[in-house]
């Protein structure tokens, strides 16, 4: 297993990796559409025809490839450029296939090391309140609950 830098769909490894990693950020919507549904009924997550709808300006990815040459994991994230830096964790998916099998450590490690040598003080995430095994996964690496969103129906 290794882990590449992803700058920008277009880039060598963007392209390289483009169909793989459009298929898994498609399987994580298909997932958490489930889990944003049991949670409070509503649509969401859904899925995308191409990376550059959910790549925004500064975004970057931290892409788990396998020994075949395949993408099976990846965090895209962003960090602050002004002020105490910090970096934020925009989508994090491992595959099914290949979970409880270091990837998803080896992936919070590389994006925590590239934020420690950009200046961040401390990354952050949303996760969904339902998503109990998401929600252990990150306890287990230190995060911990600072904010709560807080939703009404319109």
């Amino acid at each position: 297993m290794k882990i590449v830098f992803v700058t920008k769909p277009n880039s060598p490894y963007g392209k390289k990796y483009y169909a793989d990693l459009l298929g898994l950020h498609n399987k994580l919507y298909d997932d958490q559409k489930i889990k944003l549904a049991d949670l409070n009924g509503r649509e969401g997550f859904n899925q995308i025809s191409k990376l550059e709808e959910v790549w925004g300006e500064g975004t970057l990815c931290a892409c788990a490839v396998d020994d075949r040459g395949v993408a099976v994991g990846f965090i895209t994230f962003g960090y602050t450029k002004k002020g105490q830096r910090f970096l934020w964790v925009y989508n994090f998916f491992v595959d099914e296939s290949v979970r409880s099998q270091g990837v998803g450590h080896e992936l919070i490690e590389a994006v925590e090391n590239y934020g420690k040598s950009k200046g961040c003080a401390w990354m952050q995430l949303n996760v969904l309140g339902n998503n109990d095994r998401a929600i252990a996964f990150y306890e287990r690496f230190g995060f911990r609950t600072e904010y709560q969103d807080m939703v009404k129906e319109l």
